[in-house]
């Protein structure tokens, strides 16, 4: 069989969405480090209250956006990584005054497709005066109502169990990874298909409150 080259519209498309999955890593990257150090703190101190042990943050690769403007900006400007690129992976948006984060003041829940690579990201806020979750924007990598979190972590566990339970949020997977095995996957709502099994936390609207506390904590960082 002959080897045909891909149309140029197609490998166009290809090196695009590869290039956004690499930016991707390197802001998890500068997350993560942001987590370990001293502005992360009271991060880490939030993620052992909910269970979230030094060893879990690590292996999900968990990190911090720092409060200010433009830290992953000038993180990226250093790196010789093109802004514009930044901005197509929903990183960094363009204001009056230049490019400014799109994750400030927020822990950092890195999103992978099935393969582990990099394609997004879930903050949730420590100001509680800003929106409580904050997600990667629509990007030719991330597409929010077919990306499911922690997938490329627990899918060889559901295939050899042949089960899985769906939670609600990031933490409640991470929390429960350690003592219930890698059968769970946190979902959105439209993920949901009728007689799927699910734990809910006490907040969800209008649904029975199956899972309302996570594991007390088990390490510090």
């Amino acid at each position: 069989m002959r080897y045909r080259p891909s149309p140029p519209r197609i490998e166009k498309g290809r090196k695009k969405r590869e290039q956004l999955r690499k930016i991707n890593e390197e802001a998890a990257r500068y997350y993560y480090r942001n987590l370990r150090q001293g502005p992360g703190l009271a991060a880490r101190r939030y993620l052992e209250q909910r269970g979230i042990t030094e060893e879990l943050a690590r292996e999900f690769y968990l990190g911090y956006a720092l409060p200010g403007w433009d830290g992953l900006v000038r993180f990226l400007e250093a790196k010789n990584i093109d802004l514009q690129s930044a901005e197509e992976a929903g990183l960094i948006s363009l204001g009056r005054q230049g490019y400014i984060d799109r994750f400030r003041d927020r822990i950092l829940f890195p999103i992978c497709d099935h393969l582990g690579r990099f394609i997004g990201f879930g903050g949730r806020a420590m100001n509680p005066q800003q929106p409580k979750y904050l997600n990667t924007a629509q990007t030719a990598v991330f597409d929010k109502s077919s990306v499911l979190y922690g997938l490329n972590w627990s899918k060889d566990a559901i295939k050899s169990q042949d089960q899985v339970i769906i939670v609600e949020g990031y933490t409640d997977l991470i929390a429960l990874f350690q003592s219930a095995g890698r059968m769970w996957w946190p979902v959105w709502e439209r993920h949901l298909l009728p007689g799927m099994p699910g734990c809910w936390h006490g907040s969800a609207r209008g649904r029975s409150s199956l899972l309302t506390e996570t594991p007390p904590a088990g390490g510090r960082y």
